[in-house]
């Protein structure tokens, strides 16, 4: 027949430990000893199995026999686990006979000789006479030599001190266990708290798993730092796993704390895409229905929401909250400012930078200095000047900071030369180059913003692009490993659309293709100016067969724009119409697609009454009387 071998006694004594109406120890020492008579040896399971057989056993139990089973584990050099160390501890806890208690503590001396961690709870002996002090030795000497007891450990403790001990001595242990707890919940407030500051919100939440894996409670504390780590996480504000956590915090029955609050409202503040401010100012009436006062930082954060909200700033509500703030007598601060003029140069379409003037004065009149994000927001607002930017002003304020002694950044420099782009009647592309210059000389890192501004100067200058030197500020980015973004291509693209003396299709097609080739994915605004270069290429000197190539070419590039799901504007449908209008060739044929062009314009939501609609018109009626002419001819 089949033999036996040490699984098979494993799962019989396993099956005593576990018999129904109590552990059946007295026969699972039996199978112990037959199994050595066979001469099959023991395993560490065997053991534990046993060990917990007598643990278990009803009407309490000589604690030698777990002593001597786990001695003889030792004599043969087998290594214990911490579960093991728990069961023999646990055993001698309950014996018949009393507490063994400084037996216990010769095992705990063993388990930190041997390097085991109480990284799972144990079950902590209490005693009659003189346990408090045996068990204050322990828990310090747990203490000194590292061990950290987990939260399940420490209300053991607890329980036992209270079961045993008198109320004035319990009220002194109950201070030792709360030091501990406090002490682990402490050194994990403090790393996630470090993850956070790093941008690092997965080490944050790594640091947490780890806390309930050892069982120890998270505290408010916790809770918060954890959700201010994964708001600034460089990867990008984790707001959806920061409202999972406040609502799991509220569910174990801990009450947010301001900076709780501030966590979850910056984290909303900070959303990609946009701010969650109508959130975020749900958040805020959460916080004051619970009678909690919001500070500075709750302000800051809010004022902040309002200004990177999506479609552009909410500056109503965001001067609301000043004066409220102002009211409750919290003084605003460099922060504070610098986004309330950051939300007044974000209004949608309309920058309210005359405002943002007024306000930078108050604010140094109140003797708040401002920082360089200061003068980036002013400079910005200045940049968004409807009817063109406010450069003058934004060069008035450039001077300014210096003067100051406040050192310009990348920053200051990108929102500077944006503002030099967008001068009423065409750029200050000179200003540009001696600002970049001026840029390289102080030794600021150049990042793609300060690049992407420049080549707009290039792309928008006067009497048509600087091409060629758009081109070489190309060529060094490529040379200093700037990995160019959808906005680089289309700056690119426009500037050889707009070149002077006739547009560089064939260029701009070669950058449309690399941008392709490299995946950065064209938008709206490439497509049309990438149509846009083939509408402006001169026709002199330009055969039939080369203009039907051409208008193939436009008319694949708005099928490709289509297909890849970018909706077209009414600007493209225009771009497009034009080029038929400027390409001859064709007869009939090149007519009817003009008129379907048209069609799924006003099928995908145009209207003839807005104003851009009149440009298509004139298109129309030129491409079809051009048509007709060709045709009759």
């Amino acid at each position: 027949g089949v033999s036996p071998d040490v699984c098979t006694y494993n799962s019989l004594i396993s099956a005593m430990e576990n018999a129904a109406g109590g552990s059946q120890w007295e026969k699972a020492f039996e199978l112990f000893e037959e199994m050595v008579q066979r001469g099959i040896e023991p395993s560490v399971t065997t053991y534990k199995s046993l060990i917990s057989a007598i643990e278990n056993a009803g009407g309490g139990q000589e604690w030698y026999q777990p002593r001597e089973l786990f001695e003889e584990m030792i004599r043969k050099g087998m290594k214990p686990s911490v579960v093991t160390f728990g069961w023999i501890i646990g055993a001698i806890e309950k014996a018949a006979v009393g507490s063994q208690w400084s037996r216990a503590l010769q095992r705990f001396d063993r388990m930190v000789r041997r390097g085991v961690s109480f990284g799972s709870p144990i079950n902590t002996p209490g005693g009659k006479a003189g346990s408090r002090e045996r068990a204050l030795d322990l828990f310090q000497k747990m203490q000194e030599t590292g061990v950290e007891p987990d939260m399940k450990t420490m209300k053991t403790l607890q329980s036992v001190i209270e079961k045993k001990e008198a109320e004035s001595r319990r009220r002194e242990w109950v201070t030792v266990v709360e030091r501990g707890t406090s002490e682990s919940l402490k050194k994990y407030v403090e790393q996630i708290s470090e993850a956070g500051v790093g941008g690092t919100g997965r080490q944050a939440e790594k640091l947490f798993l780890e806390m309930q894996q050892k069982r120890i409670e998270p505290s408010e504390a916790v809770y918060s730092a954890l959700m201010s780590a994964l708001g600034n996480s460089q990867e990008g504000s984790r707001w959806k796993r920061v409202l999972q956590l406040f609502e799991e915090m509220v569910r174990r029955g801990l009450r947010p704390s301001v900076s709780t609050y501030n966590s979850v409202i910056i984290a909303l503040q900070k959303a990609r895409g946009g701010s969650r401010w109508e959130k975020a100012l749900e958040m805020f009436g959460d916080m004051e229905r619970r009678g909690l006062q919001p500070d500075l930082i709750t302000y800051n954060a809010l004022i902040s929401a309002m200004e990177n909200a999506a479609g552009g700033s909410r500056l109503e509500k965001a001067l609301v909250l000043f004066d409220q703030m102002m009211r409750r007598g919290l003084m605003p601060d460099a922060m504070t400012y610098t986004s309330l003029i950051s939300a007044m140069g974000k209004v949608a379409g309309d920058s309210q930078w005359e405002k943002a003037l007024v306000l930078f004065e108050k604010m140094k009149e109140k003797g708040v200095i401002p920082h360089v994000g200061t003068y980036n927001s002013l400079i910005e607002a200045l940049q968004r000047a409807p009817g063109g930017s406010q450069w003058g002003k934004a060069l008035q304020i450039f001077e300014k900071m210096l003067r100051a002694g406040v050192e310009p950044d990348a920053g200051t420099y990108s929102a500077l030369i944006e503002t030099l782009a967008g001068a009423d009647g065409g750029s200050q592309w000179e200003r540009s180059l001696v600002l970049f210059e001026d840029l390289k000389r102080k030794g600021v890192a150049v990042d793609l913003k300060v690049y992407n501004a420049l080549l707009c100067a290039m792309e928008r200058a006067a009497e048509g692009s600087r091409w060629e030197r758009a081109e070489e500020i190309f060529a060094e980015m490529q040379r200093k490993s700037v990995q160019a973004d959808t906005a680089t291509y289309a700056a690119m693209i426009g500037a050889m659309a707009k070149a002077a003396g006739g547009s560089q299709w064939e260029r701009a097609l070669e950058l449309f293709e690399h941008m392709v080739r490299r995946g950065v994915e064209p938008d709206k605004r490439t497509h049309r100016l990438m149509i846009s270069a083939i509408a402006k290429a001169k026709a002199k000197g330009t055969t039939e067969t080369e203009e039907e190539g051409e208008e193939e070419r436009a008319l694949e590039l708005f099928d490709e724009m289509v297909r890849r799901g970018v909706e077209p504007c009414k600007i493209t449908y225009s771009v497009l119409i034009r080029v038929m209008e400027n390409k001859s060739a064709g007869g009939n044929r090149r007519w009817e697609e003009t008129v379907e062009l048209f069609e799924e314009m006003k099928r995908r939501g145009g209207s003839s009454s807005e104003g851009s609609d009149v440009i298509t018109y004139t298109s129309l009626s030129r491409s079809l009387i051009s048509t007709l002419l060709s045709a009759l001819s």
